[in-house]
């Protein structure tokens, strides 16, 4: 097992930093769903359908974070998944 207890290229303030410090004390996560319009670094869409997820992903990732903080879609995003058992 291996835990992860520094925080790297993040502001304190920032809900990535908030919500692992959550987990890692085995608290719930602050999930909260966000206006389009609202600029956060961390996001909970909550969808069961794989393919709805999927898609969220691409759109998120091609367009969503790249037209709210710049970043390149190829060079500047990672998607992390606990394990690859489908498409997503």
């Amino acid at each position: 097992v291996v835990r992860l207890t520094e925080i790297f290229r993040q502001a304190q303030e920032s809900m990535i930093v908030v919500n692992a410090h959550k987990v890692n004390q085995g608290q719930l996560p602050v999930l909260k769903e966000i206006d389009k319009s609202e600029s956060t670094d961390f996001q909970f869409i909550e969808e069961e359908d794989p393919e709805k997820i999927l898609q969220n992903i691409l759109d998120l990732c091609s367009e969503g974070i790249p037209g709210q903080f710049r970043f390149h879609p190829l060079r500047e995003i990672q998607v992390l998944a606990p394990m690859q058992v489908s498409d997503i």
